[in-house]
């Protein structure tokens, strides 16, 4: 991912796991990569300025020797270019069987946040680092303790991008500090199938990421095992939203698109969707949404960075039907964690 030497560790909230933050977020390095065990008390970067200075122009596989070494022997995963050409022709049927997969793999009373997060953050790589799907086979040949660092810098980059996104996506990758080598390994697993899958190549390309919700199929898959219909919140098909989109499209520059109770965003996928048709760039309109449910509100913060909704999004896990739809604090906290990011950039050497 995109750090130069990263020496310190900052907790942006209280109740967030600590986010590794780069000395320059504008210097593409590879300088992090070294697979170091986590230690006992939370993730450090080992990378140093200089090495980083180094590293700064190389690819990741040419940055740490190591990692490339263990990349030669994923002979098992197909190139970009293979994977993106044996994609299903329809994403929503590229999503089902993504969320297939993983619900078949990922252990029936499980933590569920660990499967969906780890989707998420494949997912998100490309957004994180544009080289992210060619460098495939360097992640696939990661030992566990590796990997999980990597998807731990990754969350850290996405927060230096869009820092109220990325922290109102927190169950999505807390349990990354605190994951046993259990979990690890079953992660890794997992990611091995994600990579084979294209699920890379799918947040890479807007074609694909805004014509399914992928994120909300799987959560509804995972959730349907446990006690379905607990808060009465269903996923309202794709194909549904996007003719609801359809009909209802006129929106203007400045006009927001909000949700009273928008569980992972399947209105707001299917709006972003009907913008690009129209030529109209979906970062430039606000996007406010009301969620009770605190996993559903977290994959719609995961779901506003993948489908690149901009920084212009509240987000507010309370229940939209009652007085008080925390729309108040959703504005305070993200006032918050611009200024926390941008203090720390300031406080940074150039």
């Amino acid at each position: 991912m995109p750090f130069s030497g990263v020496t310190r560790v900052y907790r942006p909230h209280d109740d967030e796991a600590h986010l590794l933050i780069p000395q320059d977020g504008k210097t593409a390095t590879r300088a992090l990569c070294r697979a170091k065990p986590p230690a006992a008390d939370g993730w450090r970067g080992t990378g140093n300025p200089a090495e980083a200075a180094q590293a700064a122009a190389l690819p990741l596989c040419a940055a740490c020797h190591r990692w490339a070494d263990w990349a030669a022997g994923a002979w098992w995963l197909p190139s970009a270019h293979a994977r993106r050409a044996f994609l299903p022709e329809d994403p929503q049927e590229h999503s089902r069987r993504v969320a297939d997969l993983v619900t078949a793999f990922w252990p029936s009373g499980a933590a569920i946040e660990v499967p969906l997060g780890t989707v998420a953050t494949v997912a998100l790589l490309p957004l994180a680092d544009s080289q992210a799907p060619t460098l495939a086979r360097t992640i696939a040949e990661l030992p566990p303790g590796g990997l999980i660092e990597l998807m731990r810098a990754t969350w850290a980059e996405l927060w230096v991008q869009h820092p109220y996104l990325a922290e109102c996506a927190g169950l999505l990758y807390r349990w990354l500090s605190t994951a046993s080598d259990e979990t690890a390994q079953r992660v890794t697993e997992l990611t091995h199938h994600l990579l084979r899958a294209g699920v890379m190549e799918h947040g890479a390309d807007p074609g694909r990421y805004l014509k399914a919700d992928l994120l909300g199929r799987l959560l509804q898959q995972l959730t349907a095992r446990r006690e379905k219909g607990r808060h009465g919140a269903f996923h309202t098909p794709d194909f549904v939203c996007d003719f609801m989109s359809e009909v209802l499209s006129d929106l203007s520059e400045g006009e927001s698109t909000g949700e009273l109770a928008a569980g992972s965003g399947a209105m707001w996928r299917a709006a972003a969707a009907q913008l690009r048709r129209e030529g109209k760039d979906p970062a430039t309109f606000p996007w406010v949404g009301v969620e009770i449910d605190p996993l559903a509100a977290a994959a719609l913060a995961a779901n506003s960075l993948l489908w690149r909704l901009g920084d212009d999004v509240l987000i507010a896990c309370a229940d939209g039907l009652s007085r008080d739809s925390g729309l108040g604090q959703a504005h305070e906290h993200r006032a918050r964690a611009t200024a926390r990011r941008n203090a720390l950039k300031e406080s940074l050497p150039q």
